[in-house]
């Protein structure tokens, strides 16, 4: 499911007439480097700039970001981070989590960042001009109001596989005494249990929320816990509830004894979405999520003996 947020259109950057940082230079050029500190929610800047031998102008974005990018020319269409200088309209960065945009018009940039619901971040803008020319802006943006957390949507419709360890754990024991020898196995000690909450968006890996997981107790699915989980982490953990379970091997006088044994576990896996607001943009986000639970239920082992 597609996340659902209104924004405005870079394009409308030229009608903000209040800016937190102005700058005007009278040569009317950039230095060769400049930072501006730019306010999260509904922060500006503006400034005038050389037109003469300016070839590009492009934000090194990292990959999986690309994305949410979006380069307009000033026929409106989208193109790329290689259009000329003279035919760029603006490029916008939009997810739910922040948006913020450059524009060019005339001699003037403007940068805005409408809102950024997730930490604060810096933004570097070049502007290539002529014989390898770089002018570089780094927009330093403060975070914003995070995403409000409304509701978990989900219909309670809990998938449960079950499936055998692939690893085998052992215990091994050499009684050299003329009698048997009760050996207590603890067969749970070395459990591996896990949870997990992922999505397919991944701007919202890293987020952190109240979610309600799958719990399992005493090897028995009884419904969910809610708790504060990031979203793109796995927590690995021994279930407590069965380190206590334990059975006795009778060693026999002068045996060695070799307990091999393998986990049941136990798979919970339940989709639902997290309705979150955004405030600033006075808009909804629909964000699906897949929650995952791995318990140990049951176990089989052997014993093998071997004289000394």
């Amino acid at each position: 499911m597609k996340s659902i947020f209104i924004t405005l259109g870079a394009s409308l950057i030229i009608l903000f007439s209040g800016c937190n940082n102005e700058i005007f230079l009278d040569d009317n050029r950039l230095p060769d480097f400049s930072e501006v500190n730019i306010d999260g929610d509904n922060g500006s800047w503006r400034t005038p700039i050389s037109r003469q031998g300016l070839i590009r102008v492009y934000i090194n974005f990292d990959y999986p970001d690309y994305k949410y990018v979006e380069y307009r020319n000033t026929d409106y269409k989208e193109v790329d981070e290689n259009c000329p200088a003279s035919e760029l309209l603006d490029i916008t960065y939009r997810t739910p989590l922040r948006e913020y945009g450059v524009s060019l018009h005339g001699d003037m940039l403007y940068f805005s960042s409408w809102y950024n619901a997730s930490s604060a971040l810096t933004v570097t803008l070049d502007l290539e001009y002529v014989y390898g020319d770089v002018k570089r802006i780094d927009f330093k943006i403060s975070k914003g109001k995070p995403l409000k957390f409304v509701m978990q949507d989900y219909d309670n419709d809990m998938k449960i596989k079950e499936y055998m360890s692939n690893q085998t754990y052992s215990t091994v024991f050499s009684n050299h005494l003329s009698e048997s020898y009760p050996l207590d196995i603890y067969p749970y000690y070395m459990n591996n249990c896990f949870e997990e909450v992922t999505t397919d968006e991944e701007w919202a890996n890293g987020l952190t929320f109240d979610i309600d997981i799958p719990v399992c107790i005493n090897g028995r699915w009884l419904g969910l816990s809610n708790k504060n989980f990031t979203i793109g982490d796995r927590i690995d953990f021994c279930s407590p509830d069965s380190i206590s379970e334990s059975f006795t091997v009778d060693v026999p006088p002068l045996k060695f004894a070799k307990v091999r044994y393998k986990y049941l576990y136990s798979e919970a896996t339940m989709e639902s979405i997290l309705i979150l607001d955004n405030t600033v943009a006075d808009s909804q986000v629909m964000l699906p999520i897949k929650c995952k639970a791995v318990y140990p239920i049951d176990y089989d082992y052997e014993v093998i003996f071997e004289d000394l």
